[in-house]
Protein backbone atom coordinates (compact mmCIF):
# COMPACT_ATOMS: atom_id res chain seq x y z
CA UNK A 1 0.00 0.00 0.00
CA UNK A 2 1.20 3.48 -0.82
CA UNK A 3 0.75 6.22 1.72
CA UNK A 4 -1.12 4.70 4.67
CA UNK A 5 -0.56 2.23 7.49
CA UNK A 6 -2.48 -0.96 6.91
CA UNK A 7 -4.84 -0.18 9.76
CA UNK A 8 -8.23 1.53 9.92
CA UNK A 9 -6.65 4.43 11.77
CA UNK A 10 -3.96 4.74 9.09
CA UNK A 11 -6.52 4.82 6.29
CA UNK A 12 -8.59 7.43 8.09
CA UNK A 13 -5.48 9.55 8.65
CA UNK A 14 -4.69 9.30 4.95
CA UNK A 15 -8.22 10.45 4.03
CA UNK A 16 -8.06 13.34 6.49
CA UNK A 17 -4.74 14.58 5.13
CA UNK A 18 -5.95 14.22 1.55
CA UNK A 19 -9.20 16.07 2.27
CA UNK A 20 -7.39 18.95 3.97
CA UNK A 21 -4.93 19.22 1.13
CA UNK A 22 -7.70 19.17 -1.47
CA UNK A 23 -9.58 21.86 0.43
CA UNK A 24 -6.51 24.05 0.39
CA UNK A 25 -5.79 23.31 -3.29
CA UNK A 26 -9.39 24.06 -4.36
CA UNK A 27 -9.51 27.28 -2.38
CA UNK A 28 -12.22 26.31 0.12
CA UNK A 29 -9.93 26.23 3.15
CA UNK A 30 -7.84 29.39 3.04
CA UNK A 31 -6.79 28.92 6.66
CA UNK A 32 -5.34 25.46 5.99
CA UNK A 33 -1.56 25.59 6.50
CA UNK A 34 0.26 25.21 3.15
CA UNK A 35 2.58 22.68 4.76
CA UNK A 36 -0.23 20.07 4.66
CA UNK A 37 -0.29 20.38 0.90
CA UNK A 38 3.52 20.31 0.60
CA UNK A 39 3.99 17.40 3.01
CA UNK A 40 1.35 15.13 1.48
CA UNK A 41 3.72 13.55 -1.08
CA UNK A 42 6.38 12.99 1.59
CA UNK A 43 3.94 11.55 4.13
CA UNK A 44 1.67 9.53 1.89
CA UNK A 45 3.61 8.73 -1.24
CA UNK A 46 3.70 10.04 -4.80
CA UNK A 47 0.33 8.50 -5.71
CA UNK A 48 -1.52 11.26 -3.82
CA UNK A 49 -1.65 13.40 -6.98
CA UNK A 50 -3.95 10.99 -8.78
CA UNK A 51 -6.50 11.46 -6.03
CA UNK A 52 -7.28 14.97 -7.25
CA UNK A 53 -9.62 13.33 -9.78
CA UNK A 54 -11.79 12.34 -6.81
CA UNK A 55 -12.52 16.00 -6.01
CA UNK A 56 -15.21 17.96 -7.82
CA UNK A 57 -13.99 21.56 -8.16
CA UNK A 58 -17.47 22.85 -9.09
CA UNK A 59 -19.14 21.69 -5.88
CA UNK A 60 -16.10 21.50 -3.57
CA UNK A 61 -17.23 18.06 -2.40
CA UNK A 62 -15.01 15.04 -1.83
CA UNK A 63 -17.65 12.33 -1.73
CA UNK A 64 -15.29 9.41 -2.26
CA UNK A 65 -13.34 10.20 0.88
CA UNK A 66 -16.56 10.44 2.88
CA UNK A 67 -17.44 6.92 1.70
CA UNK A 68 -14.04 5.59 2.79
CA UNK A 69 -14.34 7.26 6.19
CA UNK A 70 -17.74 5.56 6.67
CA UNK A 71 -16.19 2.23 5.68
CA UNK A 72 -13.40 2.73 8.21
CA UNK A 73 -15.72 3.73 11.07
CA UNK A 74 -18.12 0.83 10.60
CA UNK A 75 -15.31 -1.68 10.12
CA UNK A 76 -13.47 -0.51 13.23
CA UNK A 77 -16.68 -0.59 15.30
CA UNK A 78 -17.30 -4.15 14.12
CA UNK A 79 -13.71 -5.19 14.88
CA UNK A 80 -13.16 -6.23 11.26
CA UNK A 81 -9.66 -7.21 10.20
CA UNK A 82 -8.03 -4.89 7.67
CA UNK A 83 -8.46 -6.47 4.20
CA UNK A 84 -5.52 -8.02 2.36
CA UNK A 85 -4.01 -6.37 -0.69
CA UNK A 86 -6.47 -6.03 -3.61
CA UNK A 87 -9.36 -6.82 -1.28
CA UNK A 88 -10.79 -3.48 -0.16
CA UNK A 89 -13.66 -3.25 -2.64
CA UNK A 90 -14.69 -6.84 -2.01
CA UNK A 91 -14.47 -6.28 1.74
CA UNK A 92 -16.61 -3.13 1.52
CA UNK A 93 -19.22 -4.97 -0.57
CA UNK A 94 -19.23 -7.84 1.92
CA UNK A 95 -19.66 -5.40 4.80
CA UNK A 96 -22.64 -3.70 3.15
CA UNK A 97 -24.17 -7.02 2.11
CA UNK A 98 -23.85 -8.35 5.66
CA UNK A 99 -25.41 -5.24 7.15
CA UNK A 100 -28.23 -5.36 4.61
CA UNK A 101 -28.90 -9.03 5.35
CA UNK A 102 -29.20 -8.24 9.07
CA UNK A 103 -31.48 -5.28 8.35
CA UNK A 104 -29.12 -2.70 9.83
CA UNK A 105 -28.01 -1.01 6.60
CA UNK A 106 -29.62 2.41 6.38
CA UNK A 107 -28.03 3.33 3.05
CA UNK A 108 -30.15 3.75 -0.07
CA UNK A 109 -29.37 1.27 -2.91
CA UNK A 110 -27.70 3.91 -5.07
CA UNK A 111 -25.63 5.08 -2.08
CA UNK A 112 -24.47 1.54 -1.36
CA UNK A 113 -23.26 1.11 -4.93
CA UNK A 114 -21.56 4.50 -4.82
CA UNK A 115 -19.77 3.71 -1.56
CA UNK A 116 -18.39 0.44 -2.91
CA UNK A 117 -17.17 2.15 -6.08
CA UNK A 118 -15.65 4.97 -4.04
CA UNK A 119 -13.72 2.62 -1.77
CA UNK A 120 -12.40 0.85 -4.85
CA UNK A 121 -11.43 4.18 -6.45
CA UNK A 122 -9.45 5.27 -3.40
CA UNK A 123 -7.73 1.89 -3.15
CA UNK A 124 -6.72 1.85 -6.82
CA UNK A 125 -6.00 5.55 -7.41
CA UNK A 126 -4.52 6.62 -4.09
CA UNK A 127 -3.25 3.62 -2.17
CA UNK A 128 -1.50 1.78 -4.97
CA UNK A 129 -3.73 -1.30 -5.05
CA UNK A 130 -4.01 -3.04 -8.40
CA UNK A 131 -7.40 -3.85 -9.84
CA UNK A 132 -7.76 -7.53 -10.64
CA UNK A 133 -10.99 -8.33 -12.45
CA UNK A 134 -10.45 -12.04 -11.96
CA UNK A 135 -10.71 -11.77 -8.18
CA UNK A 136 -12.96 -8.73 -7.70
CA UNK A 137 -16.49 -9.81 -6.71
CA UNK A 138 -17.94 -6.52 -5.43
CA UNK A 139 -20.48 -6.08 -8.29
CA UNK A 140 -22.14 -9.36 -7.30
CA UNK A 141 -22.07 -8.54 -3.59
CA UNK A 142 -23.40 -5.06 -4.33
CA UNK A 143 -26.32 -6.53 -6.25
CA UNK A 144 -27.07 -8.90 -3.38
CA UNK A 145 -26.92 -6.04 -0.90
CA UNK A 146 -29.47 -4.10 -2.92
CA UNK A 147 -31.73 -7.15 -3.10
CA UNK A 148 -31.52 -7.90 0.62
CA UNK A 149 -31.99 -4.43 2.01
CA UNK A 150 -35.43 -2.86 2.14
CA UNK A 151 -35.45 0.00 -0.42
CA UNK A 152 -36.01 3.51 0.83
CA UNK A 153 -39.27 5.02 -0.30
CA UNK A 154 -38.90 8.38 -2.00
CA UNK A 155 -41.89 10.49 -0.95
CA UNK A 156 -41.09 13.64 -2.90
CA UNK A 157 -44.19 14.75 -4.84
CA UNK A 158 -44.09 15.14 -8.60
CA UNK A 159 -43.88 18.66 -10.00
CA UNK A 160 -46.87 19.26 -12.28
CA UNK A 161 -46.35 19.02 -16.03
CA UNK A 162 -47.75 22.53 -16.39
CA UNK A 163 -44.80 23.89 -14.38
CA UNK A 164 -42.37 22.25 -16.80
CA UNK A 165 -44.25 23.64 -19.80
CA UNK A 166 -44.18 27.15 -18.30
CA UNK A 167 -40.44 26.85 -17.58
CA UNK A 168 -39.64 25.71 -21.13
CA UNK A 169 -41.61 28.68 -22.52
CA UNK A 170 -39.99 31.19 -20.14
CA UNK A 171 -38.13 33.51 -22.53
CA UNK A 172 -36.50 35.38 -19.66
CA UNK A 173 -34.32 32.31 -19.06
CA UNK A 174 -31.29 31.40 -21.22
CA UNK A 175 -32.31 29.42 -24.28
CA UNK A 176 -29.80 26.67 -23.60
CA UNK A 177 -31.24 26.10 -20.10
CA UNK A 178 -34.80 25.89 -21.46
CA UNK A 179 -33.78 23.42 -24.17
CA UNK A 180 -31.86 21.28 -21.70
CA UNK A 181 -34.93 21.09 -19.46
CA UNK A 182 -37.14 20.13 -22.43
CA UNK A 183 -34.72 17.43 -23.55
CA UNK A 184 -34.48 16.01 -20.01
CA UNK A 185 -38.29 15.90 -19.81
CA UNK A 186 -38.76 14.24 -23.21
CA UNK A 187 -36.16 11.56 -22.46
CA UNK A 188 -37.05 11.12 -18.74
CA UNK A 189 -33.41 11.82 -17.86
CA UNK A 190 -31.54 13.17 -14.89
CA UNK A 191 -30.55 16.72 -15.71
CA UNK A 192 -27.02 15.95 -14.51
CA UNK A 193 -26.73 13.15 -17.09
CA UNK A 194 -27.41 15.44 -20.04
CA UNK A 195 -25.27 18.44 -19.01
CA UNK A 196 -22.28 16.64 -17.43
CA UNK A 197 -20.32 13.58 -18.44
CA UNK A 198 -18.48 11.20 -16.13
CA UNK A 199 -14.77 11.46 -16.94
CA UNK A 200 -13.72 8.16 -15.39
CA UNK A 201 -15.30 5.07 -13.84
CA UNK A 202 -15.13 5.07 -10.05
CA UNK A 203 -14.38 8.80 -9.69
CA UNK A 204 -16.44 11.93 -9.16
CA UNK A 205 -14.63 13.80 -11.95
CA UNK A 206 -17.12 15.26 -14.45
CA UNK A 207 -17.04 17.74 -17.30
CA UNK A 208 -19.56 19.45 -19.57
CA UNK A 209 -21.13 17.46 -22.41
CA UNK A 210 -19.69 18.68 -25.73
CA UNK A 211 -21.41 19.74 -28.95
CA UNK A 212 -19.98 16.79 -30.91
CA UNK A 213 -21.79 14.37 -28.60
CA UNK A 214 -25.26 15.30 -29.91
CA UNK A 215 -26.26 14.42 -33.47
CA UNK A 216 -29.45 14.43 -35.55
CA UNK A 217 -30.21 11.19 -37.37
CA UNK A 218 -33.09 9.68 -39.39
CA UNK A 219 -35.56 7.64 -37.37
CA UNK A 220 -36.31 4.23 -38.98
CA UNK A 221 -39.90 4.57 -37.79
CA UNK A 222 -40.33 7.93 -39.50
CA UNK A 223 -39.20 11.48 -38.85
CA UNK A 224 -35.86 12.00 -37.13
CA UNK A 225 -34.27 11.74 -33.70
CA UNK A 226 -31.77 13.78 -31.71
CA UNK A 227 -29.24 11.53 -30.00
CA UNK A 228 -26.85 12.34 -27.17
CA UNK A 229 -23.99 9.88 -26.59
CA UNK A 230 -22.50 10.28 -23.12
CA UNK A 231 -21.25 8.49 -20.02
CA UNK A 232 -23.51 8.85 -17.02
CA UNK A 233 -22.75 8.32 -13.35
CA UNK A 234 -24.44 4.90 -13.44
CA UNK A 235 -23.13 3.58 -16.79
CA UNK A 236 -19.82 2.35 -15.30
CA UNK A 237 -17.73 4.06 -17.96
CA UNK A 238 -19.79 2.78 -20.89
CA UNK A 239 -21.29 5.14 -23.46
CA UNK A 240 -25.09 5.37 -23.38
CA UNK A 241 -27.51 6.92 -25.88
CA UNK A 242 -30.19 9.37 -24.77
CA UNK A 243 -32.62 9.91 -27.63
CA UNK A 244 -35.54 12.26 -28.27
CA UNK A 245 -37.84 11.31 -31.19
CA UNK A 246 -40.24 13.33 -33.30
CA UNK A 247 -42.72 10.57 -34.20
CA UNK A 248 -45.97 10.35 -32.30
CA UNK A 249 -47.50 7.28 -30.70
CA UNK A 250 -44.23 5.37 -30.34
CA UNK A 251 -43.24 3.72 -27.04
CA UNK A 252 -39.92 5.52 -27.52
CA UNK A 253 -41.66 8.91 -27.44
CA UNK A 254 -42.93 10.69 -24.32
CA UNK A 255 -46.75 11.01 -24.60
CA UNK A 256 -46.54 14.58 -23.28
CA UNK A 257 -43.31 15.53 -24.99
CA UNK A 258 -42.14 19.13 -25.14
CA UNK A 259 -41.01 18.85 -28.77
CA UNK A 260 -37.33 19.18 -27.87
CA UNK A 261 -36.15 17.09 -30.83
CA UNK A 262 -37.32 19.58 -33.47
CA UNK A 263 -36.12 22.62 -31.51
CA UNK A 264 -32.71 21.05 -30.87
CA UNK A 265 -32.28 19.92 -34.48
CA UNK A 266 -32.69 23.50 -35.71
CA UNK A 267 -30.50 24.91 -32.94
CA UNK A 268 -27.72 22.42 -33.66
CA UNK A 269 -27.96 23.09 -37.39
CA UNK A 270 -27.71 26.84 -36.88
CA UNK A 271 -24.71 26.54 -34.55
CA UNK A 272 -22.81 24.23 -36.87
CA UNK A 273 -23.61 26.38 -39.90
CA UNK A 274 -22.15 29.34 -38.02
CA UNK A 275 -18.90 27.41 -37.50
CA UNK A 276 -19.30 26.41 -33.85
CA UNK A 277 -16.43 24.41 -32.36
CA UNK A 278 -17.47 20.78 -31.85
CA UNK A 279 -15.42 20.73 -28.63
CA UNK A 280 -17.37 23.56 -26.97
CA UNK A 281 -20.08 22.79 -24.39
CA UNK A 282 -23.30 21.50 -25.90
CA UNK A 283 -25.51 23.50 -23.54
CA UNK A 284 -23.82 26.86 -23.93
CA UNK A 285 -25.29 30.17 -22.77
CA UNK A 286 -24.90 33.37 -24.79
CA UNK A 287 -22.26 34.43 -22.24
CA UNK A 288 -20.17 31.42 -23.25
CA UNK A 289 -20.66 29.64 -19.91
CA UNK A 290 -21.76 26.01 -19.84
CA UNK A 291 -25.18 25.23 -18.37
CA UNK A 292 -24.96 23.38 -15.05
CA UNK A 293 -27.56 21.30 -13.23
CA UNK A 294 -28.30 24.11 -10.80
CA UNK A 295 -29.41 26.34 -13.70
CA UNK A 296 -32.07 23.84 -14.73
CA UNK A 297 -33.28 23.26 -11.17
CA UNK A 298 -33.50 27.02 -10.55
CA UNK A 299 -35.54 27.57 -13.74
CA UNK A 300 -38.08 24.92 -12.78
CA UNK A 301 -38.25 26.22 -9.19
CA UNK A 302 -39.43 29.61 -10.53
CA UNK A 303 -42.61 27.97 -11.83
CA UNK A 304 -43.71 25.75 -8.94
CA UNK A 305 -44.32 25.96 -5.18
CA UNK A 306 -43.01 22.40 -4.74
CA UNK A 307 -39.42 22.05 -3.58
CA UNK A 308 -37.38 21.17 -6.65
CA UNK A 309 -34.33 18.90 -6.55
CA UNK A 310 -32.17 17.23 -9.16
CA UNK A 311 -34.52 14.25 -9.14
CA UNK A 312 -37.65 16.38 -9.67
CA UNK A 313 -37.25 16.43 -13.46
CA UNK A 314 -37.15 12.65 -13.73
CA UNK A 315 -39.91 12.11 -11.17
CA UNK A 316 -42.20 14.66 -12.82
CA UNK A 317 -41.57 13.40 -16.35
CA UNK A 318 -42.01 9.72 -15.41
CA UNK A 319 -45.22 10.41 -13.48
CA UNK A 320 -46.73 12.46 -16.32
CA UNK A 321 -45.84 9.80 -18.90
CA UNK A 322 -47.60 7.03 -16.97
CA UNK A 323 -50.58 9.29 -16.23
CA UNK A 324 -50.86 9.91 -20.00
CA UNK A 325 -51.05 6.16 -20.71
CA UNK A 326 -47.45 4.99 -21.16
CA UNK A 327 -46.83 1.58 -19.61
CA UNK A 328 -44.21 1.17 -16.91
CA UNK A 329 -42.37 -1.28 -19.21
CA UNK A 330 -42.20 1.31 -21.99
CA UNK A 331 -41.21 4.00 -19.49
CA UNK A 332 -38.33 1.87 -18.21
CA UNK A 333 -37.01 1.57 -21.77
CA UNK A 334 -37.52 5.27 -22.52
CA UNK A 335 -35.77 6.41 -19.33
CA UNK A 336 -32.99 3.82 -19.43
CA UNK A 337 -33.87 2.02 -16.19
CA UNK A 338 -32.44 -1.45 -15.74
CA UNK A 339 -35.65 -2.80 -14.24
CA UNK A 340 -39.32 -1.90 -14.00
CA UNK A 341 -39.11 -2.17 -10.21
CA UNK A 342 -36.58 0.67 -9.98
CA UNK A 343 -38.58 2.65 -12.54
CA UNK A 344 -41.73 2.43 -10.41
CA UNK A 345 -39.98 4.27 -7.57
CA UNK A 346 -39.99 7.42 -9.71
CA UNK A 347 -43.67 7.32 -10.64
CA UNK A 348 -46.17 9.21 -8.50
CA UNK A 349 -49.90 8.80 -8.75
CA UNK A 350 -52.12 11.85 -9.11
CA UNK A 351 -52.89 11.84 -5.38
CA UNK A 352 -49.40 10.91 -4.23
CA UNK A 353 -47.62 7.65 -3.53
CA UNK A 354 -46.16 5.17 -6.01
CA UNK A 355 -47.64 3.16 -8.88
Amino acid sequence: MVGADRTWAGLEAFCDALAWAMAYHLGVGKSVPPRLWRELPETHGAAWGRALALANPSTKRVGALSAVRWYCRVSRAGRRAFPPRHGMADDCAGLIAGMACRGVCELAPSTRATYIASVRAVAVRCLGEVEDRATRCWPLLSARAMAWAAPRVDTRPAVAAEAFEAAVRDRTAPRAVRMALGFAWDTVSRCSDIVDEARGHGTSARGPVLLRQMQVRPDPGGGFAVELVTRTKTSRGRAVRIVAHTRRGSPATHPRRMGSARVLAKWLGDRRAAGADEEEPLWRKSSGEAVVTEDIVALLQRHTHERVSRHSIRIGSASAAVAAGLSVAALATLGGWQSQEVCRQYVRQALGGHV
